[in-house]
């Protein structure tokens, strides 16, 4: 969203953003209400009363350490990778269920060492070695930068996930509405092109 904000707002100076976090079931009745312009979704099925403006497949990713025995991996399953302690966000989510169901297809359970509300503190857990995390591009977009390795997970239930932009279909978007969903749509389809490879030396943008 920081991106996004900067770039829309180099084209119109006097906009102003409010940016809301919330489930994605709920993100989706919110625009469909119209209650906020555009939602940024994870979705494993068709949503109704909205208009899907922008849509692409996001693997989801084994997230460890640069110096951990799965780094370097390009693809795994989930068994493999819950070989290893993980950690997991709290509450129900898409990514979650999914999880869950790929691991009981491989005879597996989640069963989580780490738990909480917030990405930031699983991938620090990563990060310190603590085990694997769970993720797409979008959590860790500077991946190789902060010492993180990804491993494509290859189950095929993770791969009903989709992320979407979503507008009302009764609402006509002005052209500043127009340009904030062409620059999300961009900056989406930049994160889906894959993680980064090799070590910057550089922070990334933000």
């Amino acid at each position: 969203m920081a991106r996004v904000a900067v770039r829309l707002r180099t084209r119109y100076p006097a906009v102003r953003l409010r940016s809301v976090t919330v489930s994605n079931e709920e993100a989706t009745r919110l625009v469909a209400e119209e209650r906020v312009d555009l939602a940024a979704t994870f979705s494993t099925r068709p949503a109704e009363g909205v208009r899907i403006e922008h849509a692409v497949y996001l693997p989801t990713y084994a997230i460890v350490a640069a110096g951990h025995h799965l780094a370097g991996r390009g693809q795994l399953g989930i068994a493999e990778a819950l070989d290893h302690p993980c950690a997991l966000l709290r509450g129900q989510s898409s990514q979650r269920e999914l999880l869950v169901q790929a691991a009981r297809n491989a005879g597996r359970e989640l069963e989580p060492v780490l738990e909480c509300d917030q990405h930031e503190a699983l991938i620090e857990f990563a990060r310190l070695g603590g085990g694997v995390a769970f993720g797409s591009t979008l959590t860790v977009p500077d991946a190789a930068r902060r010492g993180l390795a990804l491993a494509e997970l290859t189950d095929p239930e993770l791969r009903q996930r989709s992320a979407q932009l979503q507008t009302s279909p009764w609402r006509q978007l002005s052209p500043a509405q127009m340009d904030f969903l062409e620059i999300m749509s961009d900056e989406l389809a930049a994160v889906a092109s894959g993680p980064a490879s090799g070590p910057s030396s550089e922070p990334a943008a933000s």
